[in-house]
């Protein structure tokens, strides 16, 4: 399923941007809740 398709570049960078934001948003938030 890892094989090269149209678009799989753009669909990797688009969730490593998420998952990005995500860890961000997490540690902010982390460190004003604790």
């Amino acid at each position: 399923r890892m094989r090269a398709q149209p678009g799989t570049p753009v669909a990797i960078e688009e969730e490593f941007f998420l998952l990005t934001c995500s860890i961000i948003c997490y540690l902010t938030f982390g460190d004003k809740i604790k």
